[in-house]
């Protein structure tokens, strides 16, 4: 991975981050979640799932692009797109970027180091508490562990650190102070060290090392030591059974402290957290377990929601394959039983001797569809096309991509001299209109026409003067939110004869087709034998509850399908559902105006609405109601 792709996919990271930590804030408040274990678990949790984000997301591919074609009803156009752009060395400003980076980490690093070095010298030259102060004992015995104590005059107040026993260091003052106050002051002390808190500081106090440029990382940490400390707060509480004794020691300590402690260990007291701590234990916190699991389902849910959000903005980039690199890895690939290789559908574009253009069919014309077919097509070894199976698709276009790249004829693949099969990816779009400019969209907004490296407002400039239409390819990652408001930009700037591959305009919004949303080539549930439900799709496609032989009555009793011609059979009509599963426009594409027909059709009951991922998105459908 090249430097300038490393800091992409950091910055990309430090977004998600940031998206979740933000969430998560929110979410504390608004389900008003106050008790302290329960948040310390909460953010623990919480920052973890930030640390594990790149390993639970997918890493974007970045390879040689598949091969494009927008078919007309005139003339359609060819175009390849996603070429590698070219990086030999990287920009100055990564470079920069990249020291700046590194030097943080290692200046944090070695304060860390500082302060561990620190906490060695203190505890060298402290003396051991021999006899216990009659507090401190009661509470060793009460607490169950038996650390080290140590009275020290280089630190202001208490320090708990080390594993296994551990050892804590008292001020001189601590021996002064009055019985009442150092025991609950001993109590804490010693809670830490039962809890290993220590071990939990040090990895905090490294993670803030390793992201020291990055806010969120510090807002997350702070408040998982904030929690601890209340946690704490409460097992005193707990233990001691008293409250004014330990507030009393809190202030004290406070008090006493003259300069800030700068070692990595939990302290007795934070001044940043004295208001909160204090405030907590002022009043009584109490949750029901009802309350508590809902509010944390809830934010569970949510949470893994954001997560997925984040990363499908702001997506991390595996290494790029250039033409090159694909076409040495078919040496590696290869296997002796002649297996298809599967090489980059740029390579096998720049390969292509003969090609036919896929007829528009007369039946997608009609219900005006357009969209995407995605073929895998397998190429033999004298360069004839002799399969080609639908990836994704629609299905009034699918036969007429499939029937054209079947009659492609590319110059033969050869390994170590020998012709050799292989497999590409072959995309076909359908738009309505003749030719135009294909567009791309990525999952960010970002457009690009491809074979030009354009800013954005080039771009737009180019589309305002085309004399054709131009459609939008929408990257299969990109939000519908985003889809919608390029759309809107677009038209805004002038932007004329616009079309999105794979959606359709209903009064002013986009709708994707069926075919377009994972797992929904055929979107229908029949009525089976006894009149149970039986569902035709798969994955999270959208699900709509037809009985088509109740639809096919109410036409026949119309009266007006009778004496159909066969070129208006079956009636088609599209219908389009919102993204929380409601009818909420119909369109007649073929057949009479049948007004019965159209209400029941209004009635239509969803059993569940389009997904695109966890995204909803508002779908639009054709349905047939054959007539015999």
């Amino acid at each position: 991975m090249n430097l300038s792709l490393w800091l992409d996919n950091l910055a990309a990271y430090s977004f998600q981050i940031g998206v979740l930590v933000a969430a998560g804030t929110l979410l504390q408040y608004l389900l008003r979640v106050r008790m302290p274990a329960i948040l310390l678990r909460y953010w623990q949790v919480l920052l973890i799932a930030c640390l594990l984000l790149p390993a639970l997301q997918p890493w974007r591919k970045i390879v040689v692009g598949s091969a494009r074609m927008v078919a007309g009803a005139v003339s359609p156009i060819t175009t390849i797109v996603g070429q590698p752009i070219a990086r030999s060395t990287p920009f100055p400003i990564y470079s920069t970027v990249a020291l700046v980076l590194a030097a943080g980490i290692a200046l944090r690093l070695l304060w860390l180091l500082v302060g561990l070095l620190r906490l060695s010298y203190y505890r060298r030259n402290s003396r051991l508490l021999a006899g216990l102060p009659e507090a401190v004992e009661e509470m060793r015995v009460r607490v169950a562990v038996r650390p080290e104590i140590y009275i020290s005059d280089e630190v202001t107040g208490p320090v708990t650190f080390g594993l296994g026993r551990g050892a804590i260091l008292f001020p001189d003052s601590f021996l002064e102070m009055d019985p009442t106050l150092q025991g609950p002051i001993a109590c804490h002390e010693l809670l830490h060290v039962r809890r290993r808190d220590w071990l939990f500081v040090v990895l905090e106090d490294i993670l803030r090392s390793l992201f020291w440029f990055h806010p969120a990382i510090w807002w997350a940490v702070g408040r998982i030591q904030l929690y601890r400390e209340q946690t704490v707060d409460r097992e005193v509480l707990d233990v001691t059974g008293e409250r004014k004794p330990y507030l009393e020691s809190l202030l004290h300590i406070a008090s006493m402290r003259s300069r800030p402690a700068t070692v990595p260990a939990p302290l007795f007291l934070k001044e940043c957290h004295l208001a909160q701590r204090v405030a907590l234990m002022l009043k009584e916190v109490a949750m029901s377990k009802t309350r508590v699991i809902v509010s944390l389902s809830a934010a569970v849910v949510i949470l893994l929601c954001t997560g997925r959000l984040a990363t499908g903005w702001f997506p991390l980039n595996a290494p790029g394959i250039s033409q090159e690199s694909t076409q040495q890895a078919t040496h590696v690939v290869a296997s002796p039983m002649r297996e298809p290789i599967r090489v980059g559908s740029n390579v096998q574009e720049s390969m292509l001797l003969v090609k036919v253009e896929p007829v528009y069919p007369q039946e997608a014309k009609a219900a005006r569809v357009s969209g995407v077919v995605i073929l895998q097509a397998t190429v033999n070894e004298a360069g004839e096309v002799y399969d080609a199976k639908v990836l994704r698709g629609h299905p009034l276009l699918d036969e007429a991509a499939v029937n054209a790249v079947k009659q492609w004829r590319y110059e033969p693949t050869l390994l170590n001299g020998e012709p050799v099969p292989v497999m590409a990816t072959v995309t076909v779009i359908f738009g309505m209109g003749s030719s135009g400019i294909l567009v791309t969209l990525d999952e960010v907004g970002n457009l690009r026409i491809p074979g030009y490296q354009l800013e954005s407002s080039a771009l737009i400039q180019k589309l305002k003067e085309a004399k054709v239409g131009v459609t939008i390819m929408p990257s299969s990652r990109a939000p519908m939110p985003v889809v919608e408001g390029t759309v809107r930009t677009l038209q805004k700037e002038g932007v004329q004869d616009l079309r999105v591959a794979g959606f359709e305009v209903w009064e002013g919004r986009l709708f994707s087709q069926a075919s377009s949303v994972p797992g929904g080539a055929t979107v229908a549930v029949m009525k089976g034998p006894r009149g149970e439900e039986v569902s035709l799709t798969a994955g999270g496609a959208p699900v709509l509850a037809l009985d088509k032989e109740q639809l096919a009555g109410i036409a026949r009793s119309s009266g007006q399908v009778d004496n159909l011609p066969p070129e208006q059979k079956p009636l088609l009509y599209k219908l389009y559902m919102n993204e929380v599963g409601e009818i909420v426009g119909i369109q007649q594409v073929r057949g009479p105006k049948i007004p019965a027909l159209e209400n029941e059709l209004r009635r239509t009951r969803v059993i569940s609405p389009g997904r695109r991922g966890a995204d909803p998105v508002p779908v639009v459908f054709v349905v047939e109601v054959a007539i015999p």
